[in-house]
């Protein structure tokens, strides 16, 4: 997918003033990493930093079931669709997954 996020819960909700408390927040690293590498599945498909990825096909992501763990189901060339909260509104929108 080609993102850095942390996994949201209670502490970075309230840090980062979410609505929410499950979902990957797509933040840069900190050593200045981008959070959408440029020309990854997620920067094609228009997917921004500060987009919180809440689930991928229809999984939530949470804690306890992580991005890194779902992503790892899918095989490169399939399609996911990425429901996303950007700036506080849901939408759907929709990638192509590439090498990992």
């Amino acid at each position: 997918l080609g993102v850095r996020y942390i996994l949201v819960d209670a502490d970075a909700k309230e840090k980062y003033g979410l609505s929410i408390d499950y979902g990957a927040l797509l933040v840069r690293g900190s050593g200045g990493e981008p959070a959408v590498t440029a020309g990854s599945a997620a920067d094609i498909a228009g997917i921004k930093e500060w987009d919180v990825v809440l689930e991928l096909n229809g999984e939530k992501i949470t804690t306890s079931n992580p991005l890194s763990n779902i992503i790892l189901k899918y095989n490169p060339g399939d399609k996911a669709t990425l429901k996303i909260l950007r700036n506080g509104q849901a939408q759907n929108i929709e990638a192509t997954l590439g090498e990992r």
